[in-house]
Order: structure tokens, then sequence, then C-alpha cells
């Protein structure tokens, strides 16, 4: 069941048309289908910590607002992008953490919390790929976000070619302006 549900949602998550709900439906399928306690995603902010960006379950109080960029859990997944067991160093101690990564850099982090049974290898390896599958469709939504914004500035900068144009015809013939704001 915890395979074919997982496969289902990474396949399913990159028709996700928006940032937040990919993480809150991430958050939410992964903790129902492994039964954890809880699970928190941890987006990046510009400070360079990561802030809880969607949250499910009985949370219990210590599960951190934020995860700062040189926590132990951090630094492991950088180093070595698969999932990770939270060291006890950091503040994600206890919680299984399944990296974001995209193109060999960390984009996110999915920690789950106790679960009925401990993980197999495949089952965290299951894990490890559909959090791979969350990391790619943040790529792809921004992917989405630069086409549109893309074109919104193509279309601006045709606007502004003929406002040119049109100048340049004032410029070399102002008789015909004149002539042009009589007819208006």
């Amino acid at each position: 069941m915890m395979r074919s549900a997982l496969l289902a949602f990474a396949r399913r998550v990159h028709y996700i048309e928006d940032r937040a709900t990919v993480v809150e439906r991430a958050v939410e399928e992964i903790r129902r289908v492994t039964g954890a306690a809880w699970a928190a995603a941890y987006t990046p902010v510009d400070e360079g910590c990561m802030t809880r960006a969607a949250l499910d379950g009985d949370v219990p109080f210590e599960v951190p607002e934020e995860v700062d960029q040189d926590d132990a859990a951090l630094i492991e997944l950088r180093a070595e992008r698969r999932v990770i067991d939270g060291p006890s160093e950091s503040v994600l101690v206890g919680a299984l953490v399944l990296p974001f990564v995209v193109a060999g850099r960390l984009t996110g982090l999915l920690a789950l919390g106790p679960a009925p049974e401990r993980y197999t290898e495949a089952e965290r390896e299951i894990l490890g790929s559909v959090a791979g599958a969350v990391g790619l469709a943040f790529e792809v939504l921004a992917v989405r976000a630069l086409r549109r914004e893309i074109t919104y500035w193509r279309g601006r900068a045709e606007l502004a070619q003929c406002e040119l144009d049109v100048v340049r015809g004032v410029l070399r013939d102002p008789e015909g302006m004149r002539v042009a704001a009589d007819l208006i």
C-alpha cells in the first residue's frame, strides 16, 4: 500500500499549480500513508534558514518553526542528499528527514515524526524518491513562473518598440505629426 500510494502521489505532484499546495499535499499524503504521528515541511527563506511551510498531525511543542542553515540535519542533508535520521545535535532529532533535492541543490525538507513501525530500507528509498519528486515540482513551478514573466516582458518590449517607432517617425517628419494632430 505504501509504495503504490506514494508513487501515485509522486506522479501527480507535478500537476499541482501552486507551491504552497505542493508542500501541504506532500505533508498530508506522506503522513497519511506512513502513519507518522506528525509531518512538517521546511522551505528556504532569504536569511539562509528553512522555515516551516506546512504541518500535519499531532505535532509536539518542540517541533521548530525554523531550521538554521548550519543545523546538523541540514549539513548532513547537503552532504549526503538522502533520507536521514535527525542527528542528536539537530533541532530535528528523532525525526526521519527527507530532502527535497534538485540538480544537487537542497530546496527544502520534510521531517516525519514517529511511525507505528520502523521504516525499512525500501520504504526509506521510496520516501526519498517522493521527496525528490516534490523538489522537482518546485523547479517546474519556478520554470512556469519564469515563462509567464518572459511572456509579460516580451509583450512590454514589443509595445515599447511600437512606441519607439512612432517617436522615430515624428523625429523624421515633424510636419507629418502636425497634420496627424489636426486630424484627431
